[in-house]
């Protein structure tokens, strides 16, 4: 308050009393000088009243200071009043003025993350098996290098090769499977973990009617779903063939892998009806998946078993005419056992040679099942859960067949109707 009342003392003096003295002149420089503080008016204000001016000097003098401190107060209130209005923007004023002349500006430039993901087409691979062709796609699961593939396409196969689309190879050391589904996550080595991957999207709900994009090396798939059941999509029909594991796609996302219809038995090649263990269908990411560490050798020799367990039970329950069985018989033991059969019954006039002759039949029969039953004890307890559908099927399938050998050991008198 008192410096502005300085300034307007000097500006009073400017307007109404050009004519005065130099020795009021002189006074009232000598009272701006002991007026101000030295930050402000500075060693130069002292020099000025040492040189003591001309009264029109020191008029002019005091014309000149008194504008110059109006300034410095002016800006220095509204530097003020800036701090106190916007609390933590101090000099917001100074960084946002233009620069002066010559002065170097600084340029922002806006930075854009590239993606590190290539779309799904381009990370395809090809999955090939012992005795069959599949696909799968590179991926990036926790931080490692994968290819996400089904089950199917590795069903039977005691080694894999996986290939990109140029012909590169991608070294595989560890296959997981998901607990319960046709999917399997295979480790890629560390060292071809720089190989281009597609997006994952683990958390993706796919609706009913949905559309999506099954891919395949030339050409893509574009349909929609029917619903979910059991954790799988329904899809219906597809037109073409589709490789097993092949990625299915929503914009540029990968939300699971094709599954192909899955058959137990046909009437050609078994003696029973083929069975449909699920229709093909898509099989979707979770954020629940269970994980089991899948080996390629003994999951082949699992697969041979229930296939052997299957061919076994077709043929005992074929020439015991079980219901639902319906293929031409050729396993020897059974033929050879009912020819034997026919002859002893037909050489035999006593009761006792003829009940040891059905007894021996019967043996044939039972015996012909081999380890079947215990087999299929061990799938429910020990095999990998990706057979879990097809073992259940199978035990189902058995019973009849092993009810039926049971009725014939405890009747040996209907064997007869096998030597008819």
């Amino acid at each position: 308050m008192f410096l502005r009342k300085c300034f307007d003392l000097g500006s009073f003096s400017r307007e109404g009393m050009r004519v005065s003295t130099s020795f009021f002149a002189l006074g009232l420089i000598a009272l701006f000088a002991l007026a101000m503080p030295a930050e402000v008016f500075g060693a130069e204000g002292d020099a000025k009243v040492a040189s003591a001016p001309s009264a029109s000097d020191s008029s002019e003098s005091a014309e000149a200071s008194a504008k110059e401190g109006t300034a410095t107060n002016e800006d220095a209130g509204t530097v003020d009043s800036t701090e106190s209005a916007v609390p933590g923007e101090a000099g917001t004023a100074d960084e946002n003025a233009a620069p002066e002349s010559g002065e170097a500006t600084e340029e922002v430039v806006e930075v854009v993350e590239e993606s590190p993901f290539v779309s799904p087409q381009e990370a395809l691979v090809a999955v090939r098996g012992d005795a069959k062709v599949g696909l799968g796609v590179l991926a990036t699961y926790e931080e490692r290098t994968v290819v996400v593939t089904s089950l199917s396409a590795l069903n039977g196969s005691r080694r894999i090769l996986v290939n990109t689309a140029g012909g590169q190879e991608v070294p595989i050391v560890g296959v997981i499977g998901v607990k319960g589904k046709d999917m399997a996550f295979l480790a890629v080595d560390s060292a071809a973990a720089d190989l281009p991957v597609a997006e994952l999207n683990l958390e993706g709900k796919i609706e009913k009617d949905d559309s999506v994009r099954i891919l395949n090396p030339r050409r893509e798939i574009k349909l929609k779903v029917r619903g979910e059941e059991s954790g799988r999509i329904e899809i219906g029909d597809v037109e073409g063939p589709v490789f097993a594991g092949s990625p299915v796609v929503v914009g540029k996302q990968v939300i699971g892998v094709f599954s192909p219809a899955r058959l137990v038995g046909t009437q050609a090649s078994s003696g029973a009806d083929s069975t449909v263990i699920w229709n093909a269908g898509i099989v979707p990411f979770s954020s629940s998946m269970q994980w089991e560490p899948i080996d390629l050798a003994t999951m082949a020799l699992e697969s041979e078993t229930l296939d052997d367990c299957l061919s076994v039970i077709s043929q005992v329950g074929s020439f015991l005419k079980v219901s639902g069985f319906k293929g031409e018989v050729s396993m020897q033991r059974l033929l050879v056992a009912r020819d034997r059969l026919k002859d002893d019954l037909a050489r035999s006039s006593q009761a006792v040679e003829k009940d040891n002759a059905r007894k021996k039949f019967a043996f044939s029969v039972r015996s012909s099942t081999g380890s079947v039953q215990s087999d299929l004890q061990g799938a429910l307890n020990n095999y990998y859960s990706y057979f879990d559908p097809e073992v259940t099927l199978l035990v189902d399938l058995y019973r009849p067949v092993h009810e039926k050998i049971q009725d014939l050991n405890n009747n040996l008198r209907k064997a007869d109707s096998f030597a008819r």
